[in-house]
This record gives C-alpha cells, structure tokens and sequence, in this order.
C-alpha cells in the first residue's frame, strides 16, 4: 500500500504505508528532526488497480474520501516524506457519495487556534478525478493505496525548542 500525493505545486510523489498514522497517537520527534512542517490533504482510498486512467473514468477508481495532515521534515520532499507516522489518514472514510450531496467542512487547529479551515464544494470530486489521472500516468495504482491531494503548501508547524504541542482536526 502506497499513499501516492499530489503536492500543492502539482508534483507527484509517493510515501510508503509506514508513514501511516491510523492510531492517532502522540509524535514522537527523533533528535535529527529541527521540527515540523504540515499539508493538509483530501484523501480518497484506490479501489481498483490502474495505470494511465483518463479523467473522464477515474470516478470508479476510488471509493471513500476524508481529510488528514501530512507532516514534512526540512525542504527535502523525499527525506522529508519518508519518516515513520508523517502521514495522519484517519479512518473511518466517507462514501464518496458524500461529497456531491453536501458542502463539507474540515478545520485544523494547534493548541486551541484555528490555523486552516476549508469547505469543499462540488469541485472536490473532479480534483479527485484530476489526481488520480495525473497520477497514473507515473505510478501504477493498487487497491488499497492511496491518492492524498494536499490542498496548501506546506507550512511550519513546530519546532524542537517547543514544548509539546496539541495539533488536532474537525470534520
């Protein structure tokens, strides 16, 4: 299982399942790491192996979508992609049925302050679609990856000297 991201500057790259937080426990930050930088994401789970799959037919190529937070450590993008638990993707999904009935809210917050906040509308299913065709051009897709979409530029989140941090999510 892969998590294959479209970054805000429209790169693709991809990040390897251990990057995975499913259990939203606490970071721990190596010594190495000066701190951290985060992307929100809307993510969308692969239900059907593809590679090069057109826009037009990509909407049968996922099933379930939410929002999560990917965390990046320095300006390298692969370094900084690969570290264990970098990539917070809670489950349970939504059906992807969800996102043409409603507008959907997802908000971010360190330390009890708002610092992204966003409302998806009926474009959200065609940036999925525009995703997962732009990345199946470089990478074969499979069941069970996923395709995260971040929806900012990465920006600072912590650093070491801090003390410890509460960094949480609404949807």
């Amino acid at each position: 299982m892969n998590i294959i991201v479209r970054t805000a500057s429209g790169a693709v790259c991809c990040r390897p399942d251990t990057t995975w937080e499913r259990e939203n426990k606490d970071l721990f930050v190596p010594d190495e790491v000066a701190g951290y930088s985060y992307a929100p994401v809307l993510f969308a789970r692969i239900c059907k192996a593809g590679k090069c799959v057109s826009e037009k037919f990509a909407e049968r190529y996922y099933d379930s979508f939410s929002f999560g937070v990917l965390l990046y450590v320095g300006d390298d993008l692969a370094t900084g992609s690969c570290y264990d638990h970098s990539s917070v993707l809670p489950t349970p999904m939504k059906d992807k049925a969800e996102l043409s009935k409603a507008e959907t809210t997802f908000s971010l917050s360190l330390d009890g302050g708002r610092i992204y906040g966003t409302t998806l509308g009926e474009t959200a299913a065609a940036d999925i679609c525009k995703a997962i065709s732009a990345a199946s051009k470089i990478v074969s897709m499979r069941i069970g990856d996923y395709i995260a979409i971040e929806l900012q530029q990465k920006e600072a989140l912590t650093e070491r000297t801090q003390q410890s941090r509460r960094f949480s999510a609404e949807m």
